[in-house]
């Protein structure tokens, strides 16, 4: 079962990458895009709930003051949450005040400094129950600091605290920069779903249904998996919504002592970073969206358009090396690849005491696509590996994408990216969606198709709250950072972004992979650099 359409993920991808294929010898060079990197999960238990039977979609459109269309999520289950017993979930420090005046207590962790924070859960009754947040600070090169920047990977879900150790700071070293693990991440107050084995077999379930019987599998798989997060992780569920975050991000901001926020947020960090703009404009400082979501009222490309052009640029450059052995043409080497996933539907391949599924092979596919052909290397012997029997390489490359670690267990991303998604998005029903399917298929035939009709949120144990008409009025023009060849999230999302956020300037970025700052384009850093440094917006929007 694979990722939505909707967002997308990041960590370098060479590393996981070569981690993956070493046993193999299939060693890729360079440098790649960007996708969440594995950490070891939390332990739960599988479903237990019973077959569900969809409910009639009725009406299930409503529009926006904007004229968006937003659903009513007609198939949601009525589910009663209880109170949350998740690690982190502790009594309320107070009133508001108590936890703007808790102080921040920075303590070394290796080279950087750790602390830890209390939020409210609910931020519309702070006097409830608090959850933890964990903090991580790389401290100004040149003391003392102007400031902080703080920093977010994306995902929804994945953790920031290992990208501020990992972020670049060339020009940046009079700053602290700081990452967090956001509310149901990493350290912080996690969401909690399946076991590792569990998980496992949700992650194998086939995401193509071809006939009303694999359909109904698929559909039960995503019931059961909703459930499961509601039976472990409570009534956090309702309270993991981006506004909770950004006003998470807020008090973060109070605390190390900032009057104005300084941030940059690579893909969905940077519906985070929107959001803040939106809620707190008068907070807002210098914000940079790298590699962005559309955040705007108008519908943009669907993720699997950006990966299936992703897809046929790699099928043109293996025709063109020497290397790459797959076919004499894009067409032909686009359809062996689509036989080979084709092959495991039926048929799993077995590997050890597990199998390479469909589901599992098209995440394996995904993989290089963030980035671009310094990522591809390696492909075309995963491939024939695979076709001649041998699965194990797509597999580790597949458990990368999934946030499988060697012992079975997964990263929070794995929960938290469903839990946050589904609470920020209004869905429009079961048969809306797989109507949705359909067109999705005509627009990118191969991850149009493999990437599934949308059936998690349609029936998530929670409402979803409204979408904000964000469009940054009242806060300082943001910094939009986009490449053309983002497989992740396609360009158009970034032009539609830049429509809708009032005063924002745009820097282009020719090239392929997943997010720009930090990724070797002068240009590119330059412009973000003199923005986060005090210089100001470009005066016009630029191409790198």
């Amino acid at each position: 079962m694979n990722r939505s359409p909707r967002t997308s993920r990041w960590i370098t991808l060479v590393a996981v990458l070569t981690a993956a294929l070493l046993v193999t010898g299939c060693t890729p060079s360079g440098t790649g895009g960007m996708t969440d990197g594995p950490r070891s999960g939390p332990a739960g238990s599988g479903p237990t709930s019973g077959p569900s039977e969809p409910r009639e979609p009725g009406q299930n459109e409503e529009r926006n003051a904007a004229g968006r269309v937003q659903g009513t999520s007609p198939d949601r289950p009525d589910t009663a949450l209880a109170p949350s017993t998740v690690p982190g979930i502790g009594p309320a420090l107070g009133d508001l005040q108590a936890y703007l005046d808790q102080g921040i207590q920075w303590e070394r962790c290796g080279t950087a400094e750790c602390a830890a924070i209390r939020a409210p859960l609910n931020w519309s009754d702070p006097g409830d129950r608090s959850l933890e947040l964990q903090l991580l600070r790389v401290p100004a090169k040149r003391q003392p600091a102007r400031g902080s920047i703080f920093v977010n990977p994306g995902g929804p879900g994945q953790g920031g605290r290992s990208l501020a150790q990992s972020f670049s700071t060339d020009g940046l070293e009079d700053f602290d920069i700081v990452g967090w693990d956001p509310r149901g991440t990493g350290e912080s107050t996690p969401v909690q779903c399946l076991d590792g084995p569990a998980t496992d077999a949700f992650l194998e379930t086939n995401p193509a249904p071809e006939t009303d019987a694999e359909y109904e599998t698929y559909r039960q798989a995503a019931f059961d998996f909703g459930q499961a997060c509601a039976e472990h992780s409570g009534d956090l569920l309702d309270h993991i919504s981006t506004e909770d975050t950004v006003r998470d991000l807020d008090l973060m901001r109070h605390l190390v002592g900032d009057a104005k926020l300084s941030y940059l947020g690579y893909s969905y960090g940077t519906q985070i970073g929107a959001t803040y703009a939106h809620v707190f404009p008068e907070n807002a400082g210098a914000i940079v969206l790298d590699a962005p979501v559309n955040i705007s009222d108008e519908e943009g490309a669907i993720q699997a358009i950006g990966f299936d052009r992703q897809l046929r640029a790699y099928a043109e450059w293996c025709v063109a090396d020497r290397s790459c052995d797959l076919g004499d043409s894009p067409d032909a080497v686009i359809e062996r690849i689509t036989a080979l996933v084709e092959s495991l539907r039926h048929s799993p391949l077995p590997v050890g005491d597990r199998q390479l599924t469909l589901s599992l092979a098209v995440s394996a596919i995904i993989l290089p696509l963030y980035g671009g052909p310094d990522s591809w290397q390696f492909v075309a012997r995963m491939i024939t590996s695979a076709e001649g029997g041998d699965g194990d390489a797509m597999l580790r490359v597949a458990d990368a994408m999934n946030d499988r670690s060697a012992a079975g267990s997964y990263d929070t991303l794995t929960y938290a990216f469903w839990a946050i998604q589904c609470v920020d998005w209004k869905d429009r029903g079961l048969a809306v969606g797989r109507e949705q399917w359909a067109q999705d298929q005509e627009q990118a035939p191969f991850f149009g198709k493999y990437f599934g009709p949308s059936v998690i949120c349609e029936q998530w144990p929670t409402g979803a709250r409204d979408e904000p008409d964000i469009t940054g009025e009242g806060a300082p023009g943001v910094l939009i950072v986009a490449s053309t060849g983002d497989s992740a999230t396609p360009y158009e999302e970034a032009l539609k972004t830049h429509q809708a956020m009032v005063g924002s300037v745009m820097v282009t970025r020719e090239g392929d992979g997943h997010g720009s700052y930090g990724m070797g384009n002068a240009c590119v850093d330059d412009h973000v650099v003199r923005y986060l440094t005090g210089a100001g917006l470009p005066d016009q929007d630029a191409t790198c």
